[in-house]
């Protein structure tokens, strides 16, 4: 399996815990992990990265 960062340590720190654990098992405790680090930053970046458009105006 191919992790990096953070995803990686945590693969690391629970992997005997989720050694006897099927994919479904394991895909659900990862993404209770991660899910909502990655929702935030989509959101951060999604409004860091907002412009507005010609024919918008500030309430829209």
């Amino acid at each position: 399996m191919f992790l990096s960062g953070d995803a990686k340590k945590w693969y690391d720190s629970t992997r005997s815990s989720l050694a006897d654990s099927s994919w479904s098992e394991f895909r659900s405790a990862f993404i209770r992990v991660f899910k909502a680090t990655d929702q935030r930053l989509k959101i951060h970046q999604q409004l860091c990265n907002r412009q507005q458009g010609p024919t918008e105006t500030v309430q829209s």
